[in-house]
């Protein structure tokens, strides 16, 4: 009998321990602390509730605590400071407002680590607006943390943990983690694994803009340029998360390939493939210093020296030597030479620029100036806000010459000033330099001023008068 009753105990002890996991595995609320098997002094916490930081030390082997991981959180203002060991563990805990976390570790009375808020014992009804306050102070004591970062505590640190909890505006060595935004559309934390049904299983980040690329020989490269990346939960990366192996050699043809990897707050990454061709080198010398045409007021020998001044050849970025460039002068006539320029580049390609060189030693000269007389108000309205002369006014009728160069009336340039108080005589100075930089003798010409017409008021009043004359009888 003894034995049936024995048996019979067995059963119903192994049926017990099936529902327990069966529990377990729907999320049923455990009432009571869930045990940690993990060693008590492996591990030590400290929150930076200023911070609002999570960093675990571990202990090396000569027993120094050393930072290990590093959390994201939130406190609040009640979340107490000083020294604690952590108590217990529950899976699901009713929290206060009648809402539940995940993955509860409890710090002191009232006080826990655990993720952030449920309206349900339900993994779907995640408070998104208090998810996305993870970093900063939100909660009414308890220190907040993903659904992943509470699960490690909860699975890693035993109960006695050493829990210290300190205000400081400096984080550990391992700083201050991210959290990744969500939308509050979603009632899922996208770090939760551990739930099948979390859509955020499936997803990854998405990168933009890699593509394959032709790029010039000896060109600068900017592997990020127009490369964009978004995370889990679809918010754009910062430039920090995506990071790229491999380099490209713009000094050597050929090709080279990059691969670019963005990874987001919770770790997830996603990598793409662009390949790099590098041209071979065709880029020819390129000079600086040459003009296409060139008038100089020169009386010496036209050679090397003399064309070589201020001429300057590159080949890429890296300056010729002054003796790299050949040069070829030939005189059309008495007053003209074609100058050639060239150069070969380290790769044998080679450039060339021709300049005209014209010589003027002779003066230009002014003719048909003439004087004119106006009133003020016509003077007036040929100046402009600067009292600059209208010029075309002015040079209509004059003619210029010069021995080599074709010039125009309006490369004449005007100044005038008043001849005396009254400012009734004006004189009018024409200037001119050709292109070498010779100058006309000054021809002066005059304008005098004459008052304006006074206009006269001939309006006849036709106002009616009346007679009052009385005629005595």
């Amino acid at each position: 009998m003894k034995a049936v009753e024995s048996s019979k105990k067995k059963i119903w002890q192994s049926l017990a321990a099936i529902v327990l996991l069966l529990c377990l595995a729907a999320g049923i609320a455990l009432a009571k602390p869930v045990q940690s098997e993990a060693a008590s002094g492996q591990y030590l916490i400290k929150v930076n509730k200023q911070m609002n930081t999570v960093t675990i030390y571990q202990q090396d082997s000569n027993g120094k605590y050393q930072p290990y991981k590093a959390f994201i959180c939130s406190c609040g203002y009640a979340t107490p400071l000083g020294t604690f060991h952590l108590q217990a563990h529950y899976r699901w805990k009713l929290m206060y407002q009648e809402v539940y976390a995940q993955y509860a570790s409890r710090i002191t009375t009232g006080i826990l680590f655990h993720s952030v808020w449920y309206y349900k014992q339900d993994a779907s009804t995640l408070s998104a607006v208090q998810y996305n306050k993870l970093g900063r102070w939100a909660s009414h004591g308890c220190v907040r943390l993903t659904a992943a970062d509470a699960k490690w505590i909860f699975d890693n640190c035993a109960v006695g943990t050493k829990i210290v909890i300190y205000n400081s505006s400096k984080t550990s060595k391992l700083g201050k983690p991210e959290s990744i935004p969500v939308p509050t559309s979603t009632g899922y934390d996208p770090s939760d694994i551990w739930t099948k049904s979390n859509p955020w299983n499936s997803k990854k980040p998405k990168l933009y803009g890699v593509k394959d690329q032709t790029v010039k020989f000896g060109s600068t490269v900017k592997l990020l340029s127009g490369v964009t990346a978004k995370g889990t939960t679809g918010f754009k990366l910062a430039s920090k998360y995506i990071k790229t192996t491999g380099t490209v050699d713009t000094s050597t043809p050929g090709q080279y390939k990059i691969v670019y990897t963005a990874t987001d707050q919770i770790g997830r990454s996603v990598k793409k493939t662009a390949v790099f061709t590098v041209l071979p080198d065709t880029e020819a010398p390129f000079f600086t210093g040459i003009d296409d045409v060139r008038y100089v007021n020169y009386t010496g020998t036209v050679d090397r020296d003399y064309v070589m001044t201020g001429v300057k050849a590159y080949d890429k970025t890296a300056e010729m030597k002054s003796s790299a460039i050949q040069v070829t002068i030939t005189q059309t006539d008495a007053t003209h030479y074609t100058v050639v320029y060239s150069a070969t580049a380290s790769n044998g390609y080679s450039s060339t620029k021709t300049m005209q060189l014209v010589i003027d030693t002779g003066a230009p000269t002014i003719s048909g100036v003439v004087d004119y007389q106006m009133t003020q108000s016509e003077f007036a309205a040929l100046l402009d806000e600067n009292q600059n002369l209208n010029q075309t006014a002015f040079v209509a009728h004059l003619t210029v010459t010069d021995d080599v160069e074709t010039l125009q009336n309006t490369d004449v340039t005007l100044t005038w000033s008043y001849l005396n108080e009254e400012k009734t005589e004006v004189a009018v100075v024409y200037n001119l330099k050709d292109k070498a930089g010779n100058a006309a003798a000054p021809v002066t010409g005059y304008v005098h001023l004459t008052a304006d017409p006074v206009t006269t008021d001939t309006t006849t009043d036709t106002t009616n008068t009346t007679s009052n004359t009385t005629t005595n009888p």
